[in-house]
């Protein structure tokens, strides 16, 4: 009996140890992992934000762009209106004389 008590508190020794060891293995890898987690996460950011100043740049270039586009449209309507004018008639100059 005696012999099997030690046997017992051996193996459980053994046992203990390897549960011991693999825990150990496991934190590491926990570890990594969350490094690895905390660098997607700062990557993700950075592309979003670069996804947003895109995104600013874009809108400002349309809207530089509209503004571009309706100061030609003003410009085109105001040289009507000058035609119109130095014609003396109140219809729209057409380029035939």
């Amino acid at each position: 009996m005696l012999q099997e008590n030690t046997e017992n508190r051996d193996d459980l020794l053994a046992t203990v140890l390897s549960l011991t060891a693999e825990a150990a293995a496991l934190e590491g890898r926990i570890q990594m992992l969350r490094e690895e987690l905390a660098a997607v996460n700062a990557r993700t950011g950075a592309v979003a934000e670069s996804l947003r100043r895109l995104a600013r740049i874009d809108s400002d270039t349309a809207a530089d762009s509209a503004q571009a586009e309706e100061g030609r449209l003003r410009f085109a309507r105001g040289r009507r209106r000058i035609d119109v004018a130095s014609r003396g008639c109140g219809r729209p100059a057409t380029g035939r004389r």
